[in-house]
């Protein structure tokens, strides 16, 4: 405004211009919840076997949301049965957090499961959307959930660790006692990459954000490596699939050691291999079709769907610009970028406040 018209704005009335603006390309965020029954109505007839829900509170206003496409229900029998759960704030005028489910398939690439909008990540929303993968993908042998919500358990109850301990049981919740296949997943990072991959289109008012995480199932295509170093001499057993290492019975993966034996004996690395990660599980797990949606005039809804009323949930605004990143955890890298001076070339400060001598620059030969 200053440099086009000359004219100086506040920045609230400035930001109230842009949130204006983005109103009339978008649409006005309140009608926005209320195409969400349609949409939830659509995933269904276009893709069948898909999960949705919606829960509201008694007054019609969203609370919950949730949905699973049937191609990764059906999929996520081929992939590595490990689910790497986390959740990420949305931009939006109305807040909220997106949790995420996610697998992993034969190439190792990300295998998106599951998505859930819920009001914040609380007890009582973990607690509805881990129901709710329960009842979309059931159970199965040797199943493991990796999550980043060990961090400030003590927090909660003071009585949790005995209980964890005594009743629960170390084995269920550690990784130095659980006995379960890992599959070289030990951390939540493919979370990490999925909150990557949706970093642009968290901002979204939520019609339009259901209709990209639809589209984002069957395109995200991320991939994690996996180095080992062999340090000392082990022990492998091919016929019980085992090695001193422990990860052969593991990973059921033949890597460095594995394949020193399998060398030796001059058999096949593939008749080695857990069935995830075989070119059959991969293509299995993509079998099904993804359908879009199509042109929203084009749709054909039930008169009982628009009929269902969703109002915006109850979200005030704090105080001070919107936050674009998220809080790092202790264990994430914190690297200071230093300024690096024009003048005498070293980190630390500028040009105005360098009290050193200056780089002279040597002249070029002609």
């Amino acid at each position: 405004m200053v440099d086009d018209y000359s004219f100086s704005i506040s920045y609230q009335k400035a930001l109230r211009a842009r949130e204006k603006a983005i109103e009339n390309v978008r649409c006005c965020p309140q009608d926005s919840y209320s195409e969400i029954s349609a949409i939830l109505y659509m995933m269904q007839k276009r893709n069948p076997r898909t999960v949705v829900d919606i829960v509201t509170d008694e007054d019609r206003r969203f609370k919950y949301l949730f949905f699973a496409v049937g191609a990764s229900i059906k999929g996520w029998q081929h992939c590595t049965p490990l689910l790497v759960t986390d959740g990420t704030f949305l931009k939006n005028p109305h807040g909220g957090t997106l949790l995420i489910a996610s697998a992993q398939n034969a190439n190792r690439h990300i295998f998106p499961l599951a998505f859930a909008v819920v009001d914040s990540k609380n007890d009582e929303s973990w607690d509805w959307f881990f129901h709710k993968l329960k009842e979309s993908y059931g159970e199965r042998q040797g199943q493991c959930i990796i999550s980043d919500r060990h961090e400030n358990l003590d927090n909660i109850d003071e009585k949790i660790r005995p209980c964890l301990f005594n009743e629960v049981g170390v084995e269920k919740w550690t990784r130095l006692y659980n006995n379960n296949k890992r599959y070289s997943t030990m951390t939540s990072n493919i979370a990490e990459f999925v909150n990557v991959a949706i970093k642009e289109i968290r901002e979204l008012l939520i019609a339009t954000l259901l209709k990209c995480l639809h589209s984002l199932v069957g395109t995200t295509n991320l991939l994690i490596f996996t180095v080992h170093d062999v340090t000392k001499s082990y022990i492998v057993d091919l016929e019980k699939r085992t090695c001193t290492c422990q990860k052969f019975q593991y990973d059921e993966m033949p890597y460095s050691h594995v394949m020193a034996a399998l060398t030796k004996t001059h058999l096949s690395s593939d008749d080695y291999c857990s069935y995830y990660y075989t070119k059959e599980a991969f293509i299995v797990a993509y079998e099904d079709t993804i359908l879009p949606f199509g042109d929203a005039n084009s749709w054909d809804i039930l008169n009982e769907m628009k009929q269902i009323i969703v109002l915006p949930p109850k979200h005030k605004r704090p105080a001070g610009c919107p936050k674009a990143q998220r809080y790092k955890s202790a264990l994430e890298s914190k690297t200071k970028t230093q300024n690096k001076c024009g003048r005498c070339k070293q980190k630390g400060h500028n040009r105005q406040t360098c009290k050193n001598e200056p780089v002279l620059k040597k002249k070029k030969n002609k």
